[in-house]
């Protein structure tokens, strides 16, 4: 497929091919817990020393879909063991669960990232990973730079990188 914008790649891919497949012996997740972090609407708690440190400890997938959903399905056809979802909207990440295969053990807990006592809760439970992902990211309302808050640059600022 030819890139729909200028790139710096000649392949442009937009789904799994034979080199990273998670079919491949030498990429095998087998008996592993997987961490997924990742939303198209996440917020982080102003602390993002605390918010990285908190989400480390626990296995996390917000938000049910995009490229969070997708990695834990890869994970799961790896051979994951475990993968544990977390996202404030239920309904979302039950659906990814029910998606997993009956041989992958999945929790799924509907949480507010920015909620420490539910994180702490999250974390207890979790127990050991051995895999995290971080697919987070956040973009403030699109406005002109004169007009948009500071606090929405810096929250972007940490969420993202």
């Amino acid at each position: 497929m030819q890139p729909p914008l200028p790139s710096v790649t000649p392949t442009w891919r937009n789904d799994t091919y034979d080199a990273i497949s998670p079919s491949r012996p030498e990429l095998s997740a087998a008996g592993k817990t997987i961490i997924v972090i990742g939303a198209k609407e996440l917020l982080a708690p102003r602390n993002s020393i605390f918010c990285a440190a908190r989400l480390s400890l626990i296995g996390i997938f917000l938000k049910g879909s995009g490229i969070g959903r997708e990695t834990a399905l890869a994970f799961a056809s790896a051979g994951a063991a475990r993968v544990i979802l977390l996202g404030r909207t239920e309904a979302a990440i039950a659906e990814t669960a029910a998606s997993l295969p009956t041989s992958v053990q999945s929790d799924a807990h509907a949480v507010d990232i920015t909620n420490e006592e539910a994180l702490t809760k999250v974390a207890a439970a979790a127990g050991q990973w051995d895999v995290l992902v971080l697919t987070a990211g956040y973009v403030s309302s699109p406005s002109p730079v004169t007009a948009s808050a500071s606090d929405e640059w810096w929250q972007s600022f940490e969420v993202s990188l």
